[in-house]
């Protein structure tokens, strides 16, 4: 019985995806967050070595003036 409902469940997930053909709206929503997503990743390594830079460059020069 119990191998008889998995093999049900089987079929029922195969003929929910296999057939299924993504829409064009989500494959733009897709490709649009990629875009975005490898806009951020090469940006954000000099957004975060500025700063950490220039933190520790003012706050060196702000104590060692008062």
């Amino acid at each position: 019985m119990v191998a008889n409902d998995f093999h049900h469940y089987d079929n029922s997930r195969d003929n929910r995806f296999g057939s299924d053909v993504p829409d064009l709206n989500s494959l733009i929503v897709l490709l649009l967050a990629l875009i975005i997503l490898l806009v951020l990743t090469n940006k954000l390594p000099l957004l975060l070595s500025g700063i950490v830079g220039g933190a520790s460059l003012q706050g060196g020069v702000g104590l060692g003036r008062v």
